[in-house]
């Protein structure tokens, strides 16, 4: 089904994102999620972006897996990750620990330690102390190796 339904949207134009649904109707969450996954496999990131803002300006109910998943395919453009991580507040969804991970290591790939460093303190601050999710933990940790940032690095093991 995925292929599916990347194999119609590949064959859409611009103007016509949406010929997932043979009846007319309009395709739900899931059928972008999928479409935007597939694309994000395929090294389509650009393609991912554009229909999550489509998604948007049809006004669909997004998750924060369809950010994820976006997030994941633009995790080679850093300025691209960081604006989906904002976005998902202003669509009053709260970043998971999949989502932190996923900014944490395009920002790292990007060499942009100090924003990480940003949105770890936010991170620590929406969970309990000792409960923080380790996979965005480890994502941190390997930013701020990356930047031979040592004594951030110490700290973040510290506060885990």
């Amino acid at each position: 089904r995925s292929l599916d339904l990347l194999s119609a949207y590949c064959r859409s134009t611009p103007t016509n994102l949406h010929p997932f649904r043979s009846d007319g109707g309009f395709p739900d969450v899931f059928a972008y999620s999928e479409v935007l996954s597939a694309l994000g496999q395929s090294k389509q990131w650009h393609r991912s972006f554009a229909l999550l803002q489509e998604m948007r300006a049809r006004q669909l109910q997004m998750d924060t897996v369809c950010f994820n998943i976006t997030m994941h395919a633009c995790s080679g453009h850093w300025e691209r990750a960081l604006l989906l991580f904002n976005t998902m507040g202003q669509c009053e969804l709260r970043p998971s620990a999949v989502s932190y991970g996923t900014v944490f290591t395009s920002l790292g790939r990007g060499h942009r330690w100090m924003q990480v460093l940003s949105l770890v303190e936010d991170m620590l601050g929406r969970w309990a102390p000792g409960a923080e999710p380790t996979v965005a933990c480890n994502a941190a940790l390997s930013a701020f190796q990356a930047a031979h940032v040592w004594e951030l690095t110490l700290e973040l093991m510290r506060s885990e």
